[in-house]
């Protein structure tokens, strides 16, 4: 393949020289001269392991070069003259005081491969690197079309792909990726080739430009989100003479729940007695320790926010006779206590149009439906018996934590699925997949 990698920074660099290795004939375009002018010599302009041996092995192979990137009085003209299957950006988004993105480097180079497009006569494939906010590809990919005159998916196509190199063992994430994705408008892959840019035994994720924009951004959220919560942890344990590193090879020795997947799966906010009562706990006493300990106090209150989020998402409902299926604090449990749907349950009872005209509904298990009643809560409460009248009495129903049993779920989603009114899913469980394009999903 001939490949044009836009921007030799950290990123561009490393991926330059890495298809390089693979066989691929590589043009560098970089806009700093200085870059140009020690790449030109042989030399790196920054240290990386192994990429200093690999720009040597490049100037050896006649399948290496280096230009300035076609604008300025600087620029080598020979930049418009190069044909490429295949056009790789990877320059800076560099972020103001504000933390605004600066996009003003990709929208350039996206303006000259638009010319390079409509120059073509054979279908060329672009793939954005730069870390970008999410909705940035979807514009871009205007700027091509509108530019060029051609059509994605005919005459060139574009994914964003996210870059996860970190400095010091770049050149062997990119040839062995733990994570790769490739995003496009519709989240299908219609150029092949594109495949082409990861190892063959890499797992390929195939997913929106949206999608695929964000997913750096979660990750490196999650890494500094691990960094500081440690450092929180390792403050705690300090201060109550503990030992911080014992502390933390005990948490990380749980692979079931703590190093897992386990409540990292988007959907309703977290409940019940011992989440919020422990921390509950650890605020209180840490702050009388003097340790100020913001990620920790941000949780509940994210937590809150979310609840919010949900409240505004559901109350457009609640002038319908609305069904809620559960409303313990999570699945498998009878358990209300401190339960997030129970609290929207409350909140909706003490509205003006809810005292007007009483209409929600809860089907549960016994218990909940007994401690609902002693509750004196103005709520129709239907036993699990009961479900088919529930259905038919609901013109709203909220898949909460309740579950049927297996026997009657293809009764359960036959009876959903020709249910007239709107269904919400709260994400609680996967059996309800059936109905995942009847339903509304709240995340």
């Amino acid at each position: 393949m001939n490949v044009n990698v836009y921007g030799l920074g950290n990123v561009g660099a490393v991926i330059a020289l890495g298809l390089l290795k693979r066989g691929s004939r590589v043009t560098g375009v970089e806009v700093d001269p200085k870059k140009i002018e020690s790449l030109n010599a042989g030399k790196m302009h920054f240290h990386e392991p192994g990429l200093q041996e690999l720009l040597t092995f490049a100037g050896t192979t006649g399948r290496w070069n280096v230009v300035l990137d076609g604008s300025g009085p600087d620029s080598d003209p020979a930049f418009d003259h190069i044909a490429a299957d295949v056009h790789l950006v990877c320059v800076g988004t560099p972020s103001a005081i504000s933390g605004r993105v600066d996009l003003s480097q990709v929208q350039n180079v996206f303006q000259k491969i638009a010319k390079k497009i409509k120059d073509s006569k054979t279908p060329a494939l672009v793939i954005l690197k730069s870390t970008v906010p999410p909705g940035t590809s979807r514009e871009l990919l205007k700027v091509l079309e509108e530019r060029s005159g051609k059509k994605r998916g005919t005459d060139f196509d574009f994914y964003f792909s996210p870059e996860f190199l970190r400095e010091g063992m770049a050149l062997n994430d990119f040839m062995n990726p733990s994570l790769a994705a490739l995003g496009s408008a519709d989240g299908q892959l219609t150029f092949p080739m594109a495949r082409d840019f990861f190892a063959s035994e890499s797992a390929v994720h195939f997913c929106t430009y949206e999608d695929a924009e964000l997913l750096k951004y979660a990750c490196n959220h999650f890494h500094a989100l691990k960094v500081v919560f440690a450092n929180e942890m390792g403050a705690l344990s300090k201060v109550f003479g503990g030992d911080s590193d014992r502390l933390l090879s005990m948490f990380l020795s749980d692979k079931k729940l703590n190093i897992s997947e386990k409540y990292l799966r988007p959907g309703f906010p977290f409940g019940g007695p011992c989440l919020n009562k422990d921390l509950r706990g650890l605020e209180n006493f840490s702050a009388e320790a003097g340790l100020q300990l913001p990620l920790l106090r941000a949780v509940r209150e994210s937590n809150e926010e979310h609840l919010h989020r949900f409240q505004l998402f559901i109350e457009p409902f609640l002038d319908k006779r609305t069904l809620f299926l559960g409303v313990a604090f999570k699945a498998a449990t009878d358990d209300i206590r401190e339960s997030p749907l129970m609290r929207i349950l409350q909140r909706a009872l003490q509205t003006p149009f809810y005292r007007r005209k009483p209409s929600l509904s809860v089907l549960d298990r016994p218990r909940v439906l007994a401690q609902l009643e002693t509750m004196a809560l103005p709520v129709t409460r239907y036993a699990e018996r009961d479900w088919s009248r529930a259905l038919g009495e609901a013109e709203c129903v909220v898949l909460g934590p309740y579950l049927p049993d297996e026997a009657s779920m293809p009764q359960w989603i036959k009876a959903l699925n020709d249910f007239s009114g709107p269904i919400i899913d709260l994400g609680w469980h996967s059996a309800w997949q059936p109905l995942k394009a009847k339903s509304q999903a709240f995340l």
